[in-house]
């Protein structure tokens, strides 16, 4: 008789594949910048054929539109945390030099060419 085994998946499976996808692209513009995120490395760092993420994105602009949203999102949540440990009393261009340190420190996903 054949012993099974138990399979163990080292790929996405069930859940928000579009959420996982789009993470996977902040991940990677974090870590290498906007031209780091293409459909095919997002797949490969979610575990998934490049089709599943052609099924959520059908363009390389699409995938990158959502990731900067998200970005600007996860930016702006940041921002205003930093701000609100900042007192009130505090001059306004101290304010403004510190969210300028806040976008610095997010790496090259912010930087312009």
């Amino acid at each position: 008789m054949v012993e099974k085994r138990p399979r163990t998946r080292a790929t996405y499976h069930h859940g928000d594949l579009r959420s996982a996808l789009i993470a996977a692209g902040v991940t990677l513009a974090r870590d290498g910048g906007p031209q780091a995120v293409v459909l095919r490395a997002v797949a490969r760092v979610v575990g998934v054929a490049p089709n599943s993420a052609y099924g959520h994105f059908s363009t390389l602009t699409a995938l990158k539109k959502a990731v900067a949203q998200r970005a600007r999102g996860d930016m702006a949540e940041a921002m205003s945390a930093h701000l609100d440990a900042v007192a009130p009393a505090e001059p306004l261009i101290s304010r403004r030099r510190q969210r300028h340190t806040c976008a610095r420190s997010a790496g090259p996903m912010f930087t312009t060419p």
